[in-house]
């Protein structure tokens, strides 16, 4: 069950399991960022598909995921990664 909080004037967070998604109505335009903790690579691609879904519902096609990564071995950075013709921008720091 999604949790969803109005965290402010065009902002809400959507909770689903441990990711949480900022929804960020800003100057006419919807933008979908999922905030997580790195927990390997089975829950990156699980939080990458829950992206994906609210970009289908919402009939966007580019959205964006940071990921926090404690690890000391970790690729911090940007890349650009298309997953079923959507696009994602995906930041780890």
């Amino acid at each position: 069950m999604n949790q969803i909080q109005h965290i402010g004037e065009g902002i809400s967070a959507v909770r689903k399991g441990e990711m949480w998604h900022a929804i960020v109505d800003y100057l006419g335009q919807q933008y979908i960022v999922g905030l997580k903790i790195w927990r390997g690579d089975r829950c990156h691609k699980a939080g990458e598909e829950q992206i994906v879904e609210y970009l289908n519902d919402r009939h966007l096609d580019v959205g964006y995921m940071l990921s926090f990564n404690f690890n000391q071995k970790k690729d911090p950075g940007v890349k650009r990664v298309e997953i079923d013709g959507k696009i994602l921008y995906e930041g780890t720091v």
